[in-house]
């Protein structure tokens, strides 16, 4: 199974069917984690993007949502607004953290946003180990190469 099935199955296990709505707040999560250690990495890109496209999919929007250029409080707000299913709080991490780990080191910065994040979601502590975890345990399994 390739990477991005595996990533497919992995977020949609988590909510199946984001709104739109939630699908844009979902892929401002990530970026704002892509932008966490303030670096530019191409491996992280990729994962960004790969996780956009497949959560527009699950939410059976055509076209990913134009990027803002800076992610604000006000934004930041509306994102808490749109996310109030659990699933959809908790794909917004996944999401988030996958950006994070993909090159299977998490900066401190990258940390402290996750933490952040995962309070700012209102997730459980333990869920988002879990999460974590399972988002790891899947980039860990692609550089592997193992299905």
């Amino acid at each position: 199974m390739t990477f991005d099935a595996q990533l497919r199955t992995a977020l949609q296990a988590i909510h199946p069917k984001p709104s739109a709505a939630e699908a844009r707040a979902i892929i401002d999560v990530a970026r704002l984690a892509a932008a966490a250690d303030n670096k530019t990495d191409l491996s992280e890109a990729v994962v960004l993007l790969a996780v956009s496209r497949i959560v527009c999919e699950l939410a059976g929007v055509d076209e990913i949502p134009d990027a803002k250029a800076m992610i604000d409080g006000h934004r930041l707000r509306e994102i808490g607004e749109q996310l109030v299913p659990t699933g959809a709080r908790e794909l917004a991490f996944a999401s988030a953290y996958l950006v994070m780990v993909q090159d299977l080191d998490v900066t401190k910065e990258e940390q402290q946003l996750a933490n952040a994040l995962g309070d700012a979601l209102v997730l459980d502590a333990a869920r988002t180990k879990q999460l974590s975890s399972e988002m790891e345990a899947l980039v860990r399994r692609a550089r592997g190469g193992s299905s």
